[in-house]
């Protein structure tokens, strides 16, 4: 199991690049294939995530212009809202700092078969649930960090 797995990764990462040329580095939900391979290989470890498009999400955004400075919030929010996001966190903390922001989720897969997460691809929407990865592989709940210091 662990190896059809770790084939699987393994394209999702080949395609990363493919789409990744092709969209000039704009399209590709790079985030969320860093938390998969996480989950799935990281052992637990807390991850802290780089990403230079969080701070131009516009569902960061947006909630930021809403908080003050010291504000922590929950932030949930529905797909089409921010696919790229959303294929990384959903029901994320999102606290403002007086020099940018971070963020925290703590990072575990439903195991109902009840949530799953539509992935756009190019041949159109697929509807994955969150159980079926834990059908291939154990996985290990963790903590993701993410900070943004603005200039």
């Amino acid at each position: 199991m662990k190896v059809i797995f770790l084939f699987l990764v393994t394209v999702l990462v080949s395609l990363y690049f493919v789409f990744d040329h092709m969209t000039d580095g704009n399209g590709v939900p790079k985030e969320g294939l860093i938390i998969l391979m996480h989950y799935a290989l990281g052992e637990g470890e807390d991850l802290v995530l780089e990403s230079s498009y969080f701070p131009e999400s516009p569902v960061i955004e947006k909630e930021l212009s809403k908080m003050k400075v010291g504000d922590s919030k929950k932030v949930k929010l529905k797909q089409y809202e921010d696919w790229r996001l959303s294929y990384a966190l959903n029901g994320f903390t999102l606290t403002k700092n007086e020099d940018g922001f971070s963020i925290f989720q703590h990072i575990v897969f439903d195991k109902t078969g009840k949530v799953y997460t539509n992935v756009r691809t190019p041949f159109g929407n697929m509807r994955i649930y969150d159980n079926e990865v834990h059908k291939v592989i154990s996985c290990i709940p963790f903590d993701v960090h993410y900070r943004y210091h603005s200039k």
